[in-house]
């Protein structure tokens, strides 16, 4: 089972991965591993301020495999494929009954065969087959394989946190003094790998921290609990201290602020719980791309979530395979499986509401689908104990069940497109751009716009002129700000500053393409515009609008393309503005601008 599970977890992640195109972040990936070493360090330290493990081992692996959508994939599919690995490693090293390992047997207590031995093997025998079935879940659901097919860091953060959750678990049941000598330098390495992957690891090493009084007395003592966990937070302080990461969520990430305009973060624990069930939140109430098909009924959504209720009733109610002494051993509260449910349940728990009261309290960091990845581990870990517990034919059409919804939620990564919600539009549009555009024609990019565009029209040699509006814009090019009413005059002076810069190099038959937002929010505005084929500065987003304004006043120019940047961005067209139809600058008067 162990071999078939690693292997369709393998397939799973490794098929057709460069099949869709790239999304804005993921042209971010590519475009940071393309500078030389200084150079991205320095733009980590200044502007994106991420830690540095992620884009090092991308580097690595685009210098040998190139940077293709495949090959800027290939580490996270492969930090996907060691996640199942670590999983099914556990489950093996519990394999070993106690009374045959050398040395692990008490000197005043000679008798192998006793009953505490006895229980022991029981006990491992029941943690082998959960973890077995824990490894399977990662392996299939949703959330895992999602993450492994991204050029992202959060499929090495998925790697790193499960490591350390095990780490944890082993320690805090009294494991880690004995079989588990090597649970220590685990949880010590792997959670300053959590840090240096991204800064919200420095949230699953505080709550493993503070979660120490779940453990036994067997478990390690709070002085080397804490002396394990030092070092990790020594790492994380030096990436921000000065808190900007947790401000670039709050100001950067549109789509998650849109998100959370119209759901209450109080409740983000169980939106990420719904998340993590396969089609537990439906794919029009989520801004991620998990695309599942619209015919697709919210019934099997619901069922879906009945069986993880199900799981998780198995589990808490106590029900095993055991009999006898070893189910009262197991109800004890100091029991090994009982403290490994503890710590299981505080590390899906306890992450979920740290990253909303940070958010409530200091600025929003809870990014759905994302940052909650932390709590991830310890749910397939309980969705694993709870298959393990039920009956094998039910647990078994559970699972398959499970991966099947897994697959319809992301099908178009595998070529198979709802384009509502998958990635790729991207591509398509650079491939057309770059059908029309000529090499003395400007495209002026808005934020979330240009890194994908860019990477595509690279790597056609296509050649043109390139600017950002506004110039922020240029500064984080996979992100967003937030653009205050009273941004109007400095954007207005950027928008009057780049006319001149554009004007004085494109030639009299050369055309500008202005990428930005639609200001319509209904689906019949939308609509409208699209069939149409012209927009006016009233019609298109704030400030892209501004630009728009300042080279053709209040003149409706024709829509070259619309289209939905894929999952995160909203509604968009490209302007194709010639040069010739620019109104003189002494003819357009100063309007104010709706900030919409």
């Amino acid at each position: 089972m162990a071999l078939l599970i690693l292997v369709l977890g393998a397939a799973i992640r490794f098929t057709n991965l460069g099949s869709e195109g790239l999304w804005c972040d993921e042209g971010y990936t590519a475009f940071a591993v393309r500078e030389p070493l200084p150079t991205l360090l320095s733009r980590l330290l200044t502007v994106d301020d991420a830690p540095p493990l992620y884009y090092l081992v991308e580097k690595a692996a685009v210098s040998f495999v190139g940077r293709s959508e495949a090959g800027l994939r290939l580490a996270s599919a492969l930090a996907g494929v060691l996640s199942i690995v670590v999983l099914l490693w556990s489950a093996f090293r519990f394999r070993t009954p106690v009374r045959s390992r050398p040395g692990l047997v008490d000197a005043k207590d000679p008798d192998p065969n006793d009953a505490g031995h006895a229980d022991a093997d029981r006990t491992n025998a029941d943690q082998s087959r959960a973890d077995l079935w824990s490894a399977a879940t990662l392996a299939f659901l949703t959330t895992g394989v999602f993450h492994a097919r991204q050029a992202r860091s959060y499929s090495l953060l998925l790697l790193f946190a499960i490591a350390f959750v095990l780490a944890a678990r082993s320690l805090l049941t009294g494991r880690g003094s004995r079989t588990r000598k090597g649970s220590s330098w685990v949880l010590a390495v792997s959670g300053i790998l959590l840090c240096l992957t991204h800064n919200v690891g420095i949230v699953l090493v505080l709550v493993s921290l503070v979660l120490w009084p779940l453990g036994t007395r067997e478990g390690t003592s709070f002085r080397r609990w804490s002396l394990l966990h030092l070092p990790a937070l020594a790492v994380s302080a030096m990436w921000i201290l000065g808190g900007s990461q947790l401000n670039v969520h709050s100001e950067l990430n549109v789509w998650t602020e849109h998100y959370w305009e119209s759901h209450s973060l109080a409740l983000a624990p169980l939106y990420s719980m719904g998340l993590f069930v396969p089609g537990g939140i439906p794919s029009d109430d989520l801004a991620v791309g998990f695309s599942v098909p619209a015919n697709l009924s919210r019934l099997w959504g619901g069922i879906s979530v009945v069986c993880a209720l199900a799981c998780l009733a198995s589990v808490v109610g106590g029900r095993t395979r055991a009999v006898g002494a070893h189910s009262r051993a197991v109800a004890a509260r100091s029991h090994p499986t009982a403290v490994a449910l503890r710590v299981e349940l505080g590390l899906l728990l306890a992450p979920l509401v740290a990253l909303t009261v940070v958010s409530l309290v200091v600025a929003p960091v809870y990014v759905l689908g994302r940052t909650d990845v932390l709590a991830y581990p310890a749910f397939a870990l309980l969705m694993g104990r709870g298959l393990s517990r039920l009956p094998k034919w039910p647990a078994f059409g559970i699972l398959l069940f499970w991966g099947g919804l897994s697959l319809l939620s992301i099908a178009p990564s595998y070529g198979y497109r709802d384009l509502g919600y998958a990635k790729g539009a991207d591509r398509e549009l650079a491939a057309q751009l770059g059908a029309e555009l000529d090499s003395a024609d400007w495209l002026v990019h808005t934020f979330m716009t240009s890194p994908s565009i860019e990477y595509y029209l690279e790597r056609a040699d296509v050649p043109h002129q390139t600017a950002w509006f506004p110039l922020v814009a240029a500064e984080n090019t996979a992100s967003d700000y937030p653009t205050p009413a009273d941004s109007i005059s400095s954007y207005v002076s950027q928008a009057r500053r780049l006319r001149e810069t554009i004007e004085a190099q494109l030639p009299e038959t050369g055309d500008v393409w202005i990428f930005g937002l639609v200001a319509p929010t209904t689906e019949d505005d939308w609509g409208r515009v699209r069939e149409a084929g012209v927009i006016d500065v009233g019609q298109l987003g704030y400030p892209v609008s501004v630009f728009l304004y300042q080279l053709v006043g209040m003149r409706s120019v024709p829509v070259a393309y619309a289209y939905r940047q894929d999952w995160v961005a909203g509604d968009r067209v490209v302007l194709r503005v010639p040069k010739q139809i620019w109104t003189p600058v002494d003819e357009i008067p100063d309007v104010r601008f709706e900030v919409r």
